[in-house]
């Protein structure tokens, strides 16, 4: 009987809300948080590379704005117990270095980057947060919060989440020097009818380094060179060009972004002659994966620093400093002794670079 009654009942329909198409969301979270980008690194660290890529997609008529050599250095963030990157999250300050000089920094932002997905063209996909900071050599979230309410953005929240801003302490720099191009694909190329691509091609020439107190020049880890294309779904509000604001990509649907990044990908590897090894991992990532190896090997000279902040000041302190066994701070050759330390010789790139405050 109760399920006759059932059977016969009339069924109600479950209110439903309009629904977005993929294409339209795709966009909407792409224009907002996302970075989509193919990223690269050069084996052996061979410039001619960069020389190759450039020259390649200028003959090509696709480069339409360039900017050469800047100098970006960054501060990478964690907490002692290094919450966030457990959870796939990366933090970072980062600013232009005027005139190679490390004490001269303008136009600093804090950035925070969340767990990465792969496309199927086999670029990386990461929610990014960022924002203009006032000072480069402290920490707030402020103006962070202010850009990405909680509302609309809970998974920025989400990922700072017990982080307070003053537990937070620089573990290493990452010294850049950035070649960036704006890149447009005709149509014709990509087979995408009537959609517009275009993208940022960077070549990064980049050192990995500690910089510990009691050190007079930072101890460089890690050096590598990276090759990343980033798809602009909007104009980039921090290129200073007068023409940036033109240059950006039209809505794309999941396949014609997997297809134009396939596109871009392969011209990539062409123009680079083969010589490029495709990697999914951030510089922030990488830096430390090296940073691990890099500490282990010098565990009986740099010791984690535990001084804890007091009050509310957000001034960021190294997480290391030197330990007894160190040679006295302020020599030169405590530099080259713990170069000899580490696990790849990098004497080579502190000797070619400006990373010296003062430089």
């Amino acid at each position: 009987m109760l399920m006759t009654e059932k059977r016969n009942s009339p069924r109600k329909k479950a209110a439903r809300r309009p629904k977005e198409t993929f294409a339209a969301e795709f966009n909407k979270r792409s224009r907002k948080i996302s970075e989509v980008e193919l990223k690269f690194i050069v084996p052996g660290n061979d410039r001619k590379v960069f020389n190759k890529l450039e020259k390649y997609f200028s003959d090509l008529g696709w480069i339409k704005l360039s900017r050469k050599n800047s100098h970006l250095v960054t501060l990478q963030l964690h907490t002692p117990e290094k919450k966030l990157l457990k959870d796939g999250t990366t933090l970072r300050i980062r600013g232009n270095c005027l005139n190679d000089r490390l004490d001269d920094i303008s136009d600093s932002d804090i950035c925070l980057k969340t767990g990465a997905t792969l496309d199927q063209s086999g670029a990386v996909r990461r929610g990014e947060y960022e924002a203009r900071t006032t000072s480069f050599d402290a920490i707030q979230f402020t103006k962070l919060l202010q850009k990405y309410p909680k509302a609309e953005y809970p998974e920025l929240y989400d990922a700072l989440n017990g982080v307070k801003a003053s537990d937070l302490q620089e573990y290493f720099r990452i010294d850049c020097y950035r070649n960036r191009y704006i890149v447009e694909i005709p149509e014709d190329v990509t087979g995408i009818k009537g959609k517009r691509f275009v993208c940022e091609l960077i070549m990064d020439d980049v050192a990995f380094v500690m910089d510990i107190p009691g050190l007079e020049t930072p101890l460089i880890f890690h050096h590598d060179l990276e090759v990343e294309c980033e798809t602009l779904f909007k104009p980039c509000s921090y290129d200073s060009d007068p023409h940036a604001q033109k240059y950006f990509s039209s809505p794309m649907n999941q396949k014609e972004a997997n297809d134009a990044m396939s596109v871009i990908k392969n011209h990539m590897i062409k123009g680079g002659k083969n010589k490029l090894l495709a990697s999914t991992n951030s510089k922030a990532e990488r830096g430390f994966m090296h940073f691990d190896i890099a500490i282990d090997a010098l565990q009986d000279y740099v010791v984690a620093n535990n001084k804890q902040t007091k009050g509310n000041t957000t001034k960021l302190s190294s997480a290391f400093t030197l330990s007894a066994k160190s040679a006295p701070a302020g020599k030169k050759g405590n530099v080259v002794k713990l170069h000899k330390r580490l696990p790849r010789k990098m004497g080579y790139v502190l000797r070619e670079r400006a990373i010296a405050l003062g430089g």
